[in-house]
């Protein structure tokens, strides 16, 4: 009796939580923050929390929904994965973002210098088959920035595609600025693997209209992008002021 009574209680609580995601900022966040205590018996909730993540207009908000989700660590796993099939691609690009977590590449935001990849990997356990199959699909996806995504995951697991480079040139043609920015960040990453992008970073650079309009931390990238590619193609071993990690 004793543990149906206490089922009986968490299921009330989830579901007054689960009524206070949706009652503004403020109550969402506090249902959010008592979710995060009581992981992985909050687990029920994560779709609500996602979607507060998605829809919230309060970037502080949304920001703790994602690092709520990522709390969760391999208990979200099944539901990223199902993510990643959504018909939205927003979702698609969310999922992708989530499962990689924590060791998604830092970058320096004033140089467009991205760091070395993290040698702690998330914790995929069973479902890491899974995870690298679902991503290398998405690499194929018929939306550019699911396609940019996904190669960058795969590179930050170790797991590069082999038309990284390919996907990454064609990233740098996204409408969305962020996009761009990655896509330069990680073609500079891989240096002289990436020789055959010199001229689309390039061409890059040369169509930026000098306006400061959210374009100049892409542009920035690239630069480096640019920078980065040479000096390994010439043999030289790069000296940058911040190093790498």
């Amino acid at each position: 009796m004793d543990s149906f009574c206490e089922a009986a209680a968490m299921y009330v609580e989830l579901d007054t939580l689960r009524n206070q995601l949706t009652r503004g900022d403020l109550e969402a966040s506090q249902a959010i923050r008592e979710a995060r205590k009581c992981i992985p018996g909050s687990l029920p909730l994560l779709p609500d929390i996602y979607a507060v993540h998605r829809d919230s207009k309060n970037h502080a908000l949304a920001c703790l929904a994602f690092q709520t989700i990522l709390s969760f660590e391999s208990h979200a796993i099944p539901f990223l994965l199902q993510l990643l099939q959504s018909s939205s691609s927003v979702e698609r690009c969310d999922a992708i973002s989530l499962l990689v977590g924590r060791c998604q590449s830092v970058s320096h935001l004033m140089t467009g210098y991205l760091h070395s990849r993290s040698a702690v990997l998330p914790d995929f356990g069973e479902h890491l088959p899974v995870v690298l199959s679902r991503l290398a699909n998405a690499t194929i996806d018929t939306v550019r920035e699911v396609r940019v995504r996904a190669a960058i995951a795969l590179d930050d697991l170790h797991a590069t595609p082999i038309d990284v480079v390919s996907i990454l040139v064609d990233g740098l043609e996204s409408h969305d600025a962020f996009v761009r920015k990655l896509a330069s960040l990680y073609l500079g990453r891989l240096e002289s693997i990436a020789i055959e992008a010199l001229p689309a970073l390039r061409k890059h650079v040369q169509s930026w209209t000098g306006v400061d309009d959210g374009t100049v931390y892409p542009l920035r990238a690239t630069i480096t992008a640019i920078w980065r590619i040479e000096n390994t193609v010439q043999n030289h071993a790069p000296k940058w002021p911040i190093g790498r990690d």
